[in-house]
């Protein structure tokens, strides 16, 4: 079982994404290497009436970014990918799309 990594989730009107500031600082995280390298790894999977996240990953840093909540994966892709997104432009940038845990997650993996 993957180890869980809490982190702040930042609502998608916080990120400015023409100068690619993050209004909340404590927002960033850095990411253990396994993690990182999952992330870089993963595939979207649209996950049918499942909220999901947009993770912002800088490869070179490894710090990241959890953005959202969005209803679907085609979401967190279309705000990734609007006009003038300096961080979708950045060749260091990645985006994840992740599924959100609910109530039921936590309860079948013995957390809730």
């Amino acid at each position: 079982m993957a180890k869980d990594i809490p982190a702040l989730m930042v609502p998608p009107d916080l990120i400015d994404r023409t100068t690619g500031a993050v209004r909340d600082v404590r927002a960033f995280l850095k990411l253990p290497t396994e993690a990182l390298a999952a992330i870089v790894q993963s595939s979207w999977v649209e996950t049918a009436g499942r909220l999901v996240a947009a993770v912002l990953v800088h490869r070179l840093s490894g710090r990241a970014v959890v953005v959202g909540p969005f209803d679907n994966a085609t979401e967190a892709a279309s705000w990734w990918s609007a006009d003038r997104n300096q961080l979708a432009m950045h060749p260091a940038m990645i985006m994840a799309v992740l599924p959100l845990l609910d109530a039921e997650d936590l309860i079948e993996e013995g957390q809730g």
